[in-house]
């Protein structure tokens, strides 16, 4: 009966199945990201402070710098994965640092971002009015839609898996990759064949934060317009099952993500 409503509620009807695809894009953008943490044993739960923080980045950049459009998307979607990774880069430093436990600190993070985010919103940035929301970025800033009206499926998508690839080829093809994956295996084995185990996680969180920022600013620019108070459907904790179910396998995240 489940399969059945799935299937009559969202993969019958196309319009319901662009909604789907659209919020794929953002979901599957934060599994990726677990990935290479996951991948190192690296448990980053902080994805969702990390998406936060990308999406108001993204929602701050996309209102205050005009530009064309070929350059204004590329523009806000780097600085949204900069916001991400400098909110993973606080944990992944005091873990460097002091040792201190990377699942409670992203964790604490999130708090953090979450609450940052709503000053953000409902302080300096917010639109005029009574809307719990900030300004709508540019109409340059926002992704094309792939598809007239009434469906609602834009480049988001073809970002997203575009990062599956990139991720994949990335812990598959590369030397980084491989180090991870042998880190992620046997920690003591890594370090006593010359592997720097520490950069490598260090690494793997900065990554993981790109990712969640950019999965912020792909809802943002692909969908919201601007960025609203809580519109955050818990992504950040619901991509931690689906990377494990992928077993952290980009290719396979699609499919757990959908």
């Amino acid at each position: 009966s489940v399969y059945g409503v799935m299937w009559s509620g969202t993969f019958a009807n196309m319009t319901r199945f662009s909604w789907m695809l659209r919020d794929l894009s953002t979901l599957l953008c934060v599994g990726i990201a677990l990935a290479p943490a996951f991948k190192m044993r690296f448990w980053n739960i902080g994805a969702e402070g990390q998406l936060l923080v990308g999406a108001i980045a993204a929602g701050i950049a996309g209102t205050l710098f005009p530009m064309p459009g070929i350059l204004n998307i590329p523009f806000v979607l780097i600085v949204s994965m900069l916001a991400g990774m400098v909110w993973a880069f606080f944990p992944a430093l005091l873990k460097q640092k002091a040792n201190v436990n990377v699942v409670i600190s992203t964790i604490m993070f999130n708090y953090v971002g979450q609450y940052l985010v709503q000053y953000l919103i409902l302080g300096p940035f917010k639109a005029e009015g009574a809307a719990s929301a900030t300004r709508p970025i540019q109409a340059t800033a926002m992704l094309p839609k792939l598809l007239p009206s009434p469906y609602v499926l834009n480049l988001g998508i073809v970002i997203a898996l575009t990062a599956a690839v990139v991720v994949y080829f990335l812990l598959n093809r590369t030397s980084l990759g491989y180090e991870m994956c042998a880190v992620g295996l046997n920690k003591n084995a890594s370090l006593t064949n010359g592997i720097n185990v520490e950069r490598n996680m260090f690494l793997a969180l900065l990554m993981s934060g790109a990712l969640a920022g950019l999965a912020g600013g792909i809802e943002v620019t692909g969908t919201m317009g601007k960025v609203i108070n809580g519109f955050s459907a818990n992504y950040g904790f619901s991509g931690i099952p689906v990377a494990l179910m992928a077993r952290n396998n980009p290719f396979a995240i699609i499919l757990t993500a959908l």
